[in-house]
Order: structure tokens, then sequence, then C-alpha cells
């Protein structure tokens, strides 16, 4: 994403808006890259009033954070209907016509503000009751919805939810169908978006289109059986890879993708382990996007994935494919290092004091590395810089300058988004894609550049995640520890030291070299002293205390387990005297916060101003950096104050829309409190930010249906909605492993069930037992981390006195442990859940898997908790609705880190006995793989593994 300092310096134009004869409309401007809305007054239509004077041109604002990827150039044709001629007939169906017939009627006459879309094919299959003069028009505007009502003499023009291929609608009460001065600025600005433009008479027959709406080509439909060749047995892949196997799951996949692009249609599609689910989408999406000039995005859930796709599949796909392509790894902005920090940093006088003593040998390295990187990435560095010294010198958009920036040709990130913006194929996570999302779903633009480049259709691998991440993106939460590295980032003060952005401007304005000098800078100086800092100081005070007394409500006095505490606050429990107290002080911080973020937005203002006058340019380029650090602390502050009004307030809108808990993390005798808001239901936020938005959205994992559906996902994401449509494909393609030859599932019956105390103690033997019958290779995944901490301690010695090394998660990063259990052959590797998905270990280094339990959710988590009451509300079962199916979407992602590949064999052991004796085991079983079940006596089934194995 291209980024600079915002400068939102909206400037009105147009007539008085005392005149009484005028329509008031909100007028879209192409400001940031987006339509915005801006209250605008009309000459009323049909009046000979002289065109308004415009206005003097204002300072031109300095380029904003969205670039358009494209320039539309709309000539204006001033052209109207003669006295005589009275337009065109009105596009609309008959339905719609007499719908807006009504609300004219219903409002006496008065203007009525509607919009339509122009139709996606020459045939409306849905309009059944065109008449005769229809038929002899062309195709009739679709998805018509009325906007706004007004009187007989204005109107207010609602403009957001308008997009490229709709056209904006709005009747003349006289009849007369020439547009206004007014109106063509209107049509002019909607122009630039895409959006058409009409004016039509009251009786709704009758209208003329000062602009039409963007109509774009029609998308070249890809052939189902060219696609299908590369991966059959003859195809061109086949000849790249020795020993390549046709699969039909795959092309079926496949052929399923190119549908969904073609329609098109959003799909939801399980292709389970083995189908080779990356290269059966990447293949039509690369032709789609290739022949119809559309960008697609590919969102994965790990990073593993990802490199997969970019440094094995699309590299791959390269060299057969007829055509070149461009593919790129999306990171977020903060993954780069920005050069005109890492200069800052070096550059500071000594009073600024930006290092701290322990920072200084890495920053050296990172110096150093600085001039040798191409990639300019973290990920691209070999060792780890430490959170806060990255934080001083990585890319932030609060601190970028933008096209103003004397690094920006040489900018890691810009450098990163100008490939992006070349891409056919943009390659991201889900995080980074929810927060473009989320932008568009703010701003409504889903046509110029975001957090990324814009896209019109997305593949969501690894799609079984989706509800856990739309619910951290679409909820608020503030923490102590980001609210504390927020103020200090502005001010601190340690001993006599001081640092931040304000200890900075005033101490760059002390400099002799500085442009702004006299009373103007004793002023500020002075406001910045006796008023900002100490107001600063105030919230962090009041912060600090009120963390310290939701840490107390939650955990008390007393030091409490390691790990996350959480505890919800119901809407009962809003008015006792506990919580009232937290919200009084909540509240009360609010408010501190507010006149903060007012101060410093108004301290910025001022200085922005000032250095605007100024011809220096030395001078002004020695506040520039931090000055544009401090124009983000506003909308920083005000996120926090949002966050405290949807918990705290009683007057929030929505409030009920969610569930607010606190939460305490626990690290030795550390303590990090929060406050959260979740989202009940993320299915409306889905459809409006996404479904209803791209127009295709293809979702694929391993692990989407249960029972051998997709009801369970379709409702949590909003896919089962009557808003989308059309319905979408669905599809299950079967692995091409035999299960019932590859693997033997195990399930003692004998064991205490897992709410037994004696559970933990009772799983050590088997375990040990359970890892010497494989000599090894062993995968074993907990629930809990205690779970897996008594193992370990209790197995480790033991394991290693048979020869087997004990890996635990925890010990180390993440991959290096892998590699260590890959390398190995014969390791025991315990872990919890993060391992539970994305490990994959083909061949002899895993061929046991353990499971200790069914993977439930935890039963007191507040968010299960308060969807299951939703449900429980509206009549339904929330444990087989929600928490079974949600169960065994994970317990299968569990299963299948085991086989990998034909010539794989293994174990799996499931010691939870409630799968073979609860009514509920079946609903688990039956969403597994086909594998060979065995279930008895723990010493029984023991046998059975130890010969599976000879």
């Amino acid at each position: 994403m291209t980024t600079a300092r915002r400068r939102k310096k909206n400037e009105e134009t147009g007539s008085d808006s005392k005149t009484k004869d005028s329509t008031v409309f909100g007028v879209p401007e192409t400001s940031e890259g987006r339509v915005t809305v801006e209250a605008k007054s009309l000459v009323k239509p049909g009046r000979p009033d002289k065109p308004d004077k415009p206005d003097k041109p204002k300072k031109k604002a300095h380029k904003s954070e969205f670039v358009p990827e494209e320039k539309h150039d709309f000539a204006l044709e001033a052209a109207t209907p003669a006295p005589d001629e009275p337009g065109k007939p009105l596009r609309l169906r008959k339905v719609d016509r007499t719908k807006l017939l009504s609300e004219i009627e219903e409002a006496g006459g008065a203007e009525i503000l509607s919009a339509a879309t122009l139709p996606k094919s020459t045939v409306d299959p849905d309009d059944t009751d065109r008449d005769v003069e229809d038929m002899l028009q062309p195709s009739p505007w679709t998805g018509f919805r009325i906007l706004a009502r007004g009187t007989t003499e204005e109107a207010p023009a609602v403009l957001r939810g308008l997009r490229p291929g709709d056209i904006l609608l709005h009747n003349h009460p006289n009849g007369i169908l020439r547009p206004s001065q007014a109106d063509l600025e209107i049509a002019s600005l909607c122009g630039r978006s895409g959006i058409g433009f009409a004016i039509h008479d009251n009786a709704c027959r009758r209208m003329f289109v000062v602009i039409e709406p963007f109509e774009a080509d029609k998308p070249v439909p890809l052939d189902r059986e060219k696609m299908a060749g590369f991966l059959r047995a003859d195809g061109p892949l086949a000849c790249l890879l020795p020993g390549y196997e046709e699969r039909h799951g795959q092309i079926d996949l496949l052929l399923k993708i190119v549908d969904a692009l073609n329609h098109p249609y959003h799909a939801i599609l399980e292709g389970e382990t083995g189908v080779g689910k990356s290269m059966a989408y990447l293949i039509p999406t690369v032709f789609y996007a290739h022949e119809n000039k559309r960008r697609v995005a590919i969102s994965t859930n790990t990073i593993n994935l990802q490199y997969q796709l970019c440094n094995k599949d699309l590299p791959l796909l390269a060299r057969v494919l007829p055509f070149e392509f461009k593919f790129c790894l999306v990171k977020g902005r903060g993954n780069y290092l920005c050069v005109r920090r890492l200069e800052e940093v070096e550059n500071a006088t000594d009073g600024e004091h930006l290092l701290e003593a322990e920072e200084l040998d890495q920053f050296q390295r990172l110096r150093s590395w600085a001039g040798k990187t191409r990639d300019g990435s973290r990920t691209d560095l070999s060792w780890e810089p430490a959170e806060s010294l990255w934080e001083k010198v990585n890319s932030d958009k609060d601190t970028c300058l933008g096209l103003r920036c004397g690094q920006y040709r040489q900018c890691f990130f810009y450098g990163a988004r100008r490939l992006a913006a070349e891409a056919d194929l943009l390659v991201v996570n889900h995080h980074l894609l929810f927060s473009d999302l989320a932008l568009r779903s703010a701003t409504n633009e889903y046509n110029q550049t975001a957090v990324i480049p814009s896209y019109q259709a997305v593949v969501l691998d690894e799609a079984h995640n989706l509800e856990e991440i739309a619910t951290s993106h679409f909820g608020q939460r503030a923490t102590s520890f980001g609210l504390q590295r927020t103020l200090g980032r502005l001010y601190h003060r340690r001993g006599r030291r001081e640092g931040g952005v304000l200890f900075t401007i005033q101490s760059r304005m002390q400099l002799e070299k500085c442009p702004i000098t006299g009373k103007t800078r004793d002023r500020l100086t002075v406001d910045l002293r006796e008023k900002i800092i100490p107001l600063r100081d105030e919230v962090s005070d009041a912060s600090r205390e009120l963390f310290e007394r939701i840490a107390t409500h939650v955990i008390g006095d007393k030091q409490p387990r390691p790990g996350e505490h959480r505890q919800r606050v119901a809407p009962h429990q809003r008015e006792t005297q506990a919580f009232c107290a937290l919200r009084e002080a909540a509240l009360a911080l609010r408010e501190k916060i507010q006149d903060l973020a007012r101060r410093v937005g108004k301290l910025h203002r001022e200085v922005d101003a000032l250095l605007d006058e100024i011809d220096d340019n030395d001078g002004r380029k020695l506040l520039e950096m931090p000055l544009a650090e401090l124009s983000g602390f506003p909308g920083r502050l005000n996120e926090i104050k949002l966050a405290i009004t949807l918990f705290f307030d009683p007057e929030a809108e929505h409030q009920n829309d969610f569930v607010h808990f606190f939460s305490v993390v626990v690290r030795g005798s550390s303590r990090w409190p929060a406050f959260q808001s979740a989202p009940l239901d993320v299915s409306e936020s889905m459809i409006d930010s996404l479904f209803t938005r791209i127009d295709s959205a293809i979702l694929v994992s391993a692990t989407l249906s249960t029972r051998h559906n997709f009801n369970f996902i379709k409702g949590r994401l909003g896919l089962a909605s009557d808003e989308i449509e059309p319905k979408p494909l669905e599809g299950r393609f079967p692995s091409p492993f035999d299960y019932s030859k590859q693997a033997l599932l195990l399930i003692p019956d004998d064991l205490p069930e897992p709410a037994a105390r004696e559970f933990m103690e009772a799983t050590i033997d088997p375990v040990f037992e359970i890892a010497k019958s494989s000599n090894g290779g062993t995968l074993v995944l907990c629930t809990s981390y205690a779970h897996l901490q008594i193992l370990h301690e209790r197995l480790a010695p033991r394991l290693l006195r048979e020869g087997l090394e004990c890996l635990r998660q925890g010990e180390a990063e993440r991959t290096h442990l892998l590699e260590k259990f890959r390398d190995d052959g014969n390791a025991v590797l315990f872990a919890t859940d993060s391992f539970w998905e994305g490990v994959d270990v083909p061949g002899h280094a895993l061929r046991n898997l353990v499971i200790t339990k069914l993977p439930f959710a935890i039963p007191d988590d507040p968010i299960l908790v308060a969807r299951q009451e939703l449900l429980e509300r509206a009549g339904k079962n929330a444990f087989s609705e929600y928490q079974l199916p949600m169960a065994a979407i994970k317990l299968k992602q569990g299963f299948g880190r085991l086989i990998r590949s034909r010539r794989d064999r293994g174990t799996i052991w499931i010691l939870d006995r409630r799968l073979v004796t609860k009514f509920y085991g079946k609903f688990f079983i039956e969403s597994l793989p086909p594998a060979r079940l065995v279930h008895g006596r723990f010493a029984n089934i023991l046998d059975e593994a130890r010969a599976f194995f000879t």
C-alpha cells in the first residue's frame, strides 16, 4: 500500500446551502483513492440560475496514502434534451418502477434518491413481469434500491455502497430533465468512480442519462478441458515430474474452480490430504488473471504454505504455461526496513537518545545489513533483532512521507508494493487479507489499492480458520502493554533521559536551523511542556490504574498459574458494583484520551501549517519526519477510545452484538491485562466485506466438512444466507490415499475419561508404550500446555534411556523443532495447539500420531459461551450445532498430520474413550478419513499396533 501521511483537507464547492430552491447532496470526491461523502448544495434543477462561481483554489494537499491503479478521464458532455425531447425510457423492471412510483407518491411528489446496477447478462431470468414496451428496450437495470428520501426542494444524496457499474438516479419533480450545473458536478464526480448518473421524471417513465455507468468487459471464460489437460498423465506437468500420477480428485477440484471463476460463483471446496489443492487452484487462477487482466489474491493461514506456493508451485507452473505471468508474496508493511527511519536514528542528536545501550550492537548489524539486502524485509535477516529496536526502524504508515521522502525510490516497502501492483497473483496471509477487507469496507472502495492492490477473485486456502481470523479483525481490543507503548512512543522519561516524538519536536525546535523561531516557538514549547506532556502523563497513570484494577478483578492479588485468564462480562453483570467502578474509571480515561488526541492533533496542524508557509526546505525537513509520526497518534488514540466505548459505555451502539471479556496473561511475575469485544456472529461482516463485494471467493481446505456436508462452515461464515446469490458451489474431493491399508486408528476404552482427575496421570505409561511400539517417530498432540508438560517431564528420561530423543514445543522455534524431528527419524515430539495443523512430515520420520483427547474448545471460553447462548436463544442445540462440528474439524486437522504421501504408513492413537462410549463419538469418526478402526483394552490393541509395524 502506498502510504504518505493523510491530509483531510476536503474543500466545499457549489451554491449557498441556505438557498431556498436547492437540492442537498452528498458529493463523492476522489479523496485518498476512495469515494467520500461531503454535504453539498445544488441549484434546483430546471431553474435558469447562473452557475456558481468556483471557490478560489486552495493549497494543494499532499498525496494521499491511496494511489489509484489506473486513471480514468471522463469527458462530461453538457448536452441536454431539447424542450420537445422527453428523454429515453427509464430502464427499470416493471416491479422496480412500481416501487419507485409508490415511494414518490408516499413522499408527496418529493425527490427520491435511488440506485440500480448494470445487469450481468442480456437476459434477466428473474424478470418475469416485463411488459411489451420493456421487451423493445435494452435489458433493464437490476439490483434496484432506495437510498434516500427528501422534500420537493432537496434530498440528501447517499453514495456509500455504490460501486462501478451502479447508476445513481433521482427525480426532478418539475418534470424537466435538463441537468443543472450542480447535477453536472455530481455526474462528473460519480463518473470518476465508474458510477452512472441519471435524472428521471415523477412518472418513472422517462430519463436522461448524464453519465453512463461503467460496464466492465465480460470475462473470457476458461476452457475446462484445456485447464484439466495440465494435470493429466500425458500433460505438461507429468513431463517435468518423474513418477507423476494423475489424480482424479485434483482434476475434479480444478474443474469446480474453473466453473466458479467463469460464472462467477463463490465456492466452498474440500480437497482432502493428497489431492493437490494448490496446483488445482493455481492453474485456473493464473489463466483467469492473464486472459482477463484481472488480479487474483491467494490467501493462506500459514507462512509455510505461502513459501511452498512462491518457491515451489508457482515457479514450476511458470515452466509449463504458454505465457509469462507475475506473482508476488505480499508482506505487511511492518516487515520492511525504513531507510529514512534508520538514518533518523543514526543521526539523532545526543539529546534525543533514540537507542538504548543494549540496542547499539544490533543497530550496527542492521546498518550493515541495510547496505547489502535487496529485499529489505525482516525474513531476509539471518538473526532476530530485538522488537524494541525493529519498531524504531521498520516501515510505519504514521511516519511515512511517501513521495515526499528523499528515499522513496530506494524504499524497500514501496519497491515491494510496485512489484505487487504489477503482479497477476498476490500471495498473502489471512491476517493481511482481512486488514485489506476491513479498510475497503470502511472506505467503500474495492477498485483501488488499499492495504494491497485490488483483486477481482480470491482463493482462501486453509479456509477452516476464517471464523477465528474474522473474529479478531471485526472486534475491538485494548491492552495495557499496547496503550503504554503508544504513550511511550509519544513521550517517555527514564530518570533524566527523555524521548518520544514530542521530545524530538521540542528538541528540534530549539536548534538554530529550525525555521520556527521567536514567540511562535516559545508558545508551542509551552503548550507542549505544560499541557500536552502533563496530559499524556495523566493518561498513562489513569490507564495503569485501570488495567491494574482489571487484573485484580480477574485473578485477585495472589500469583495465579501461568497462561491466559479470561472473564466474561455478561449483560446482567454490567450493573454490579465491581463493574460499575471499572466503568467509571474507564470512561474517565476515555475523556482524557480524547482530550490528548485533540491536543496532539492541534499541535500537528499548527506546526504543519507553519511549515507550509516556509520556503526553507532544509528547515522543513528537520521536523518533517517527527511531524509525520505525530500525525498518526490521534488515530491510534481514537481507536483506544472506541474500544473503551464499545466495552464500557452503556449507550454504545451495537454493544449487544459483541461478547465482552477481560483477559490477563500471566508470565512469571508479570501480568498483562486487556479487555476485548469480539463479534458474536461474523457472518454479516463476512457478507458485507467479502461475499457481496468480490465476484468469486473460493474457500479451500482439507477440513471444511463435518459428516460429509458443509452446513456448519457455511452457517458460521454467512455462505448459507439468502443474500448470497447465486448459491455457492460445493464439492468434496477424496484423498487418493488408501487409508484402510496405510493407517490404523486405535482407541483404548479402558482409560479414564478426560474429565477425571487421574486422566493425565493415566496417559503417561500408555504414551511411553505407544512411542516404543514404533521405535519413536511419534508426534504427541495435547489439547493443553499443562498436559504437554506433564508428559514431557515424566517421559523424557525414560524415552532417552530407550535411545529416543525427546523434543518439546516451546524449547525451540517451530521450524527448527520440525527440522530436528525430521532429521532424527526416531524422535518423539510433544506439542499442543499450533502443531495440530501446518505440520508436513512425510516419510518414516512420522509414523505414529498420538492425540491425547478430543479437541473441544475450552468450556468457559467467553466467546464460546456467548455464542452458545446465542444459539440456544434461537432454539438451537449449541453442543451439536457448534461445539461438536468445531471439534470434529480440528480433530480431522490433527489426524491429517500422519499420512502425507502414498508411501506413508502409520498408527493414530486417540486416548479419549468418548469416541466409542458417547453418542457423539460416531459424529467424529464419520468425519475422519476411512482408516481401519480398532478399539478395546489398551494392552490388547497395543499388540495390534506392534504387529502393524512388523
